[in-house]
């Protein structure tokens, strides 16, 4: 795996103790306290934490969703953990999911070939509450659009100005990795939400996002990992573990009144130790 463990799209775990997951999180930030709290009553040398993505975005509700608290905690929950004994900086692996993909769009989206067209598309997948979150609205965006090119530069620099006012963000935004693994003896690749089984690694593409639909399907390894375990369901169907995956989103609905974010703990050869699901 040397030619991966040079590739910066993927995080490298090297040799872990046991590894905490954190599945995606959609701007709830008093259920991820939670979530951190127990990790960090249950910590032990050698541990390393994966976040499989989706930070941000899907629910409007600002008061209960929000991306800003949401990033603030993860950054400082992660200065708590840096804080412990032994622990680096590369323990700790985020992942970029869906919500951040699109988010990226968004701010990419002077060069969009349809704008407009792009535009609804991200308004659909549930963005408008990163939109709240750092200053600006969908009819911002839509006037935006009207303007032609040097309207939505404007306005995507704005966005990128106002991301650069809170501290850490516009780090965190470029630090999210596409993949990560382990190189235990029981190799573990973690995922989003998809994998391409057919392809390697390097030339996934959009797969660790949209192709989800058949990761409870694969039945033999990819080599040369002995699971592939990914953090979101879109068909929330639940824990899902057939030997060879494991899927680690404990949603079993997609009710967007009662999102759960799940926290599991990994042994070094893949052993479910526990999972919790607020």
């Amino acid at each position: 795996m040397t030619k991966l463990s040079n590739d910066l799209r993927f995080a490298e775990l090297g040799i872990a103790h046991r590894i905490w997951t954190i599945s995606p999180i959609y701007g709830d930030f008093a259920r991820l306290y939670q979530i951190h709290q127990q990790i960090i009553e249950n910590f032990q040398a050698g541990d390393k934490i994966v976040y499989f993505g989706n930070y941000i975005g899907k629910f409007v509700n600002i008061k209960k969703y929000c991306p800003i608290m949401t990033i603030n905690q993860i950054l400082e929950f992660r200065k708590t953990i840096l804080s412990f004994s032994g622990v680096k900086p590369d323990d700790i692996v985020f992942l970029r999911g869906q919500q951040e993909e699109i988010w990226q769009k968004l701010l990419q989206l002077q060069f969009a070939y349809n704008p407009k067209e792009v535009f609804e598309w991200i308004i659909s997948s549930g963005i408008e509450q990163v939109l709240i979150g750092y200053g600006s609205n969908i009819e911002d965006g839509r006037r935006a659009i009207r303007e032609g090119t040097i309207g939505i530069s404007r306005w995507t620099s704005y966005l990128r100005h106002n991301i650069r006012n809170f501290a850490g963000h516009t780090e965190f935004f470029s630090a999210i990795k596409r993949a990560a693994f382990t190189q235990n003896e029981t190799a573990m690749l973690f995922v989003h939400s998809g994998i391409d089984v057919n392809k390697p690694l390097i030339a996934q593409g959009d797969n660790f996002w949209w192709k989800s639909n058949d990761f409870n399907e694969i039945t033999k390894p990819y080599c040369p990992f002995h699971y592939i375990i990914r953090g979101y369901d879109p068909n929330a169907n639940g824990i899902h573990i057939n030997g060879v995956t494991m899927s680690l989103d404990g949603n079993t609905t997609n009710d967007t009144k009662t999102p759960t974010i799940t926290t599991s703990l990994l042994s070094a050869n893949g052993k479910v130790l526990d999972i919790l699901t607020i």
